[in-house]
């Protein structure tokens, strides 16, 4: 405008509806308080309360590790794998396969657990006497072998559980293709659930048997929310197998158009 003084009105208008009240000078009020209370840490007390409708309880236990062997099992059975392969499972209630020992302790043995539902660690010691001397040397100059120190991998589950390990066995209908294991371990701890995943294949050593040694197919693990939906995980596993048996099978196929 040309002339501010056209702003009077709107201006008198303004300050009289308008006016801000005071900040500088305002008291403390029942709101402030509040605030103050609420950035205040919670207790001790407050936090155990709070996380401990989180943490593992037999029955969620229960129910977490159910719902992803039988889901795994009802997915597995329903996949394009009977032309080809028999599919057997078994369940065991504690860490019996010998293949995924070293995988698990590897793991368990780094994470931070504010339990030991799972015994999983690696330990170190002299394997036979010597000097102290030249033992003491040897260490200083890294010049000691595995004849003077032996490892010992320990994997044991604490805690009762009816179901913590699956395996899942496809046995091969022709004799050119080879047999494919994946074993699913549950291992507990208070916060989650770690689900290990390995998947092998193997090759005939005769008719009816199978080489121990295998090919390594799928190694992963994951930690699981105990009493959360297992869909994702039982998704998850199975279309990893599904895919892997496809692999050996376009493998195998075109194997056998080149001969």
């Amino acid at each position: 405008m040309d002339d501010a003084g056209g702003l009077d009105e709107f201006r008198a208008k303004f300050e009289q509806t308008w006016t801000p009240s005071p900040i500088n000078d305002a008291p403390t009020t029942a709101i402030d308080v509040q605030a103050v209370a609420l950035a205040e840490p919670p207790s001790l007390l407050e936090l155990l309360t709070q996380t401990d409708g989180m943490l593992a309880k037999p029955d969620n236990i229960a129910t977490t590790v159910g719902s992803l062997f039988d889901g795994l099992k009802v997915r597995l059975e329903s996949d394009a794998f009977a032309d080809f392969f028999d599919l057997a499972t078994i369940e065991h209630s504690q860490f019996e396969e010998d293949s995924t020992r070293g995988f698990i302790i590897r793991v368990l043995n780094q994470e931070k657990r504010a339990d030991n539902f799972v015994t999983a660690k690696i330990t170190r010691e002299r394997k036979r006497q010597r000097p102290f001397g030249a033992f003491a040397a040897s260490l200083a100059l890294g010049l000691y072998g595995d004849d003077e120190l032996v490892e010992h991998w320990d994997l044991d589950l604490n805690m009762r559980m009816d179901r913590s390990q699956l395996r899942v066995t496809l046995t091969p209908k022709f004799l050119t293709l080879q047999r494919i294991v994946l074993v699913v371990t549950c291992a507990p701890s208070l916060e989650h659930c770690y689900v290990f995943e390995l998947a092998m294949r193997y090759p005939r050593t005769d008719f009816n048997a199978y080489d121990s040694e295998g090919v390594e197919l799928t190694r992963r693990w994951y930690t699981q929310r105990w009493g959360g939906d297992v869909q994702w995980l039982v998704d998850k596993i199975a279309e990893k197998l599904n895919s892997t048996v496809k692999e050996h099978l376009t493998a195998t196929q075109e194997r056998l158009a080149k001969s």
